[in-house]
């Protein structure tokens, strides 16, 4: 897809305005230059948001550099410092989760509909060079999308847009040739992810790229033939699934994992945003269901193994415990909960059932560590709404 083809696509829905996450190098504010002329022809309000993540003295000087150079430019922008954190290779993983939070706040705050990132190809191959490192599936070798829908922690939805994702850097360049920000710690080969990318640099990003599309077509091919196992020996109920224990095991092991991997990302942390389990847990998880007995806790996923079934739920303990304002017009509650509330929202939060649930019991044969993981809708601490009494709620993932 091309940059100018993404765009067009996002024409036909409503825009409530567009941000670009930009950190003062040549990708993201080539990027801002590129988008500002078709921001200011369609009427849509543009902002860039810089995120100092606070690691380095110089920091919070550079992010006002950066201010300086996109308000001259005639974008709105707006600094959001990360608190400071001490070294180690879980760094950039802080760095871009702290990141990725200060952008949900942004967007959240100003309700905005897309942020426009400068991944390019290079950063394709290099994320996918990371993933397959760790060990990902065929899910995982589809890399980052041009176009992604994320959910905050409160319930926001707005969308990741990487127009430039199929294109080479020297693309985004191009747009912007004047000053630029250079942060040393993408040079520092203690971090892995700059060690791939040095690596990457010595080579030619294309083979990766192509080897990785026919790794995913692969797994593609293998999900179609899993498809009569789905409906045969998979039930999905709301909040929880069941599996049948003997059609799981005489499943080939890839489709095994293939099964596992799904439903892990299903009831786990983060379905659609975060990290897929690694490849070591699955290994050390894989045999205890299919020989073992009792409960288990992995990835955010409570798996109850009974003779004839698995049974997957949310583990209660990764939610959030924070009630959360309901929002208008609806919100993504625990990341896998649609809430379709059309009545005011004026102080109604949102929370887990928890205890709560057991007075729940006339509606429901669910069991208690599954129910007590269902969303309620609160007034202070009196329940004024839960799924079991209406179609508001919904599991969605």
């Amino acid at each position: 897809m091309s940059p100018e083809t993404l765009l067009k696509s996002l024409r036909k829905g409503p825009g409530t305005g567009w941000a670009v996450g930009v950190s003062g190098g040549p990708d993201s504010l080539g990027l801002l230059a590129w988008l500002k002329p078709y921001a200011e022809k369609l009427q849509i309000p543009l902002y860039a948001v810089i995120v100092n993540h606070g690691l380095r003295p110089e920091a919070k000087a550079e992010a006002e550099q950066v201010l300086q150079w996109v308000t001259r430019f005639g974008v709105l922008g707006e600094v959001r410092t990360l608190s400071p954190k001490q070294g180690g290779e879980n760094l950039q993983t802080f760095a871009r989760e702290g990141r990725y939070e200060a952008f949900d706040q942004f967007m959240q705050g100003k309700r905005l509909s897309h942020l426009f990132l400068g991944h390019t190809q290079e950063d394709q191959a290099e994320t996918l060079l990371h993933r397959f490192l760790r060990g990902t599936d065929y899910l995982g070798a589809q890399g980052m999308h041009p176009l992604s829908s994320r959910i905050t922690d409160t319930g926001y939805t707005y969308t990741l847009a990487r127009p430039f994702l199929d294109n080479p850097k020297t693309e985004l360049h191009q747009h912007w040739k004047t000053k630029v920000i250079t942060d040393p710690s993408n040079h520092n080969p203690d971090f892995s992810r700059v060690r791939h990318r040095h690596f990457l640099e010595q080579e030619t990003p294309h083979e990766l790229l192509v080897t990785a599309q026919k790794f995913s077509a692969l797994g593609k091919a293998h999900e179609e033939a899993l498809q009569p196992f789905w409906k045969n020996s998979y039930a999905c109920h709301d909040g929880w699934g069941s599996l049948n224990r003997e059609a799981f095991r005489a499943l080939p092991p890839l489709h095994q994992d293939m099964v596992l991997r799904r439903i892990l990302q299903t009831y786990g942390t983060r379905p659609t945003q975060g990290y897929p389990p690694r490849t070591r847990s699955l290994e050390t998880l894989l045999p205890e269901l299919l020989d073992g007995k009792g409960k288990l806790t992995v990835h955010g996923t409570l798996i109850e193994i009974q003779p004839q079934l698995l049974r997957f739920s949310r583990e209660f303990s990764k939610i959030s415990a924070k009630a959360l304002p309901l929002l208008p017009h609806g919100m993504m509650w625990d990341h896998r909960y649609k809430i379709a509330w059309t009545d005011k929202t004026e102080g109604l939060a949102v929370h887990a059932l928890g205890p709560l649930f057991s007075q729940l019991r006339e509606y429901t044969d669910t069991p208690y560590e599954i129910g007590q993981t269902f969303p309620g809708i609160f007034r202070n601490k009196d329940l004024v709404a839960h799924p079991l009494e209406g179609e508001f709620i919904s599991f969605e993932v």
